[in-house]
């Protein structure tokens, strides 16, 4: 990949699909925070280019990263947000990795998580992710209400 389309890479922005707006309770900066049937979760998402890894996290549960390559990913993931701590951990797994829950107060006080992983039959894949609004969809997310109370929806400004 030339440094023309890491640029343009870099540049793509949270997208969700039409589905996912539709069940939105809530936008916090870069998080949708959604219902499902029994709860909330909160999700960052890139709908329009499905090579990018997605951060889910439910209340009281670690993130989770979801990767789209239909191989999985075997070997070593690394995660930091911002220049903090560098997280290392061995990947085994086809699409889902959860993150050290230890991780949440950095992320909570971060700009950015930073991610490098090597998925089966590809080169390395480093991504950003941005952590504007994962404090308030965090909030969100504890103070969400039973499903029969949830509103109806929230639209995400394009």
């Amino acid at each position: 990949m030339g440094a023309q389309e890491k640029r343009a890479k870099s540049r793509v922005g949270p997208s969700w699909e039409e589905g996912e707006r539709q069940r939105a309770v809530a936008v916090h900066g870069d998080f949708l925070v959604l219902r499902s049937a029994d709860s909330c979760y909160a999700k960052q998402a890139y709908a329009e280019d499905p090579s990018y890894m997605e951060l889910t996290v439910r209340h009281g549960e670690a993130p989770v990263l979801i990767g789209s390559w239909r191989e999985g990913f075997e070997g070593p993931l690394t995660y930091r947000v911002d220049r903090g701590e560098v997280r290392t951990a061995w990947v085994r797994t086809i699409s889902d990795f959860v993150l050290d829950p230890a991780v949440v107060p950095e992320m909570r006080a971060g700009n950015t998580l930073h991610i490098a992983v090597v998925p089966q039959g590809a080169p390395e894949w480093r991504q950003k992710l941005s952590l504007r609004g994962f404090t308030a969809a965090t909030r969100a997310l504890a103070a969400c209400p039973a499903a029969s109370e949830l509103p109806a929806t929230a639209t995400p400004s394009p």
